[in-house]
């Protein structure tokens, strides 16, 4: 055995002893590595006494939704899907989107934690974030949701290793809600949602594991990894994404040659640009 996996499975260890002495335990599901690597060891931990609940909200894709249905399915944990709308303060994107977000839905998987008679909820909250400009962590501390992950000592870096360690699928492609897509002040609707999730799934479809449409008054602002920008703007290739954007109902369509990186829209502001 190498070090680095003794090191390894003692982070595992200690995951699994954080859940040993809880009742119970309600995971906030996404479905990605972080939610379903935790999804994992309190299933292995507690069995029946742990359930996942992800909820789709507006700022949810269909991708997303399927993503964590398999997710849940692979760790072989109860999964409950419910749906919940968000306020209207959410949905006009300001400048505190990602606290109030948060706070809402964390809320409501209290709730529904609770009406399944469970009173822990725990997320997938990993140490890196906790030194990470993350509003949503306020959210999480004033309604008691735990974040075993950070409190062990995990890393991003550790969760795709363990995840890997014990055999759970291990996709590195992020993603983030549908609203880190546009201007802060620019009010969210479903429908531009939906045009900006059947383009990422197109750029997808054609080999780009990174893929971020960012919109500004509907044109479409491409990001995609720095070493395949070379490769969007191949002529066939470039003709096909335009040609598609506009048919999704894009007025343009640019790409950003500084490629992917999150927040790259959080220093606009709708009606600054």
């Amino acid at each position: 055995m190498s070090c680095r996996y003794d090191f390894l499975d003692g982070k595992l260890k200690g995951l699994e002893r954080w859940f040993s002495d809880k009742d119970g335990a309600a995971v906030a599901f996404s479905g990605g590595v972080d939610s379903t690597l935790v999804a994992a060891v309190a299933a292995r931990t507690l069995g029946n006494r742990a359930i996942a609940i992800t909820l789709m909200t507006e700022f949810v894709g269909d991708w997303d939704i399927e993503r964590a249905k398999k997710s849940a399915g692979e760790v072989g944990i109860r999964h409950e899907i419910i749906e919940l709308r968000l306020p209207d303060k959410v949905l006009r994107n300001p400048q505190d989107r990602c606290y109030l977000c948060k706070y809402a839905m964390m809320k409501e998987i209290r709730d529904a934690a609770e009406r399944c008679g469970v009173g822990l909820v725990v997320d997938g909250t990993n140490s890196d974030d906790l030194r990470a400009a993350r509003p949503g962590i306020k959210a999480l501390r004033e309604l008691g949701i735990r974040s075993p992950l950070a409190e062990v000592g995990i890393s991003k870096k550790e969760s795709y290793e363990i995840s890997a360690m014990i055999g759970l699928s291990v996709e590195k492609v992020s993603n983030s809600c549908l609203a880190t897509r546009f201007p802060f002040g620019h009010r969210f609707t479903r429908e531009e949602g939906n045009m900006v999730e059947r383009g990422e799934q197109f750029l997808r479809s054609r080999g780009f594991r990174t893929a971020r449409v960012r919109v500004i008054d509907l044109v479409a602002k491409i990001e995609v990894d720095p070493a395949e920008i070379g490769r969007a703007v191949d002529r066939d290739l470039r003709e096909e994404i335009v040609e598609e954007f506009k048919k999704i109902g894009f007025r343009g369509v640019s790409l950003d040659l500084e490629g992917y990186r999150p927040g790259s829209m959080d220093y606009l502001e709708s009606g600054s640009v």
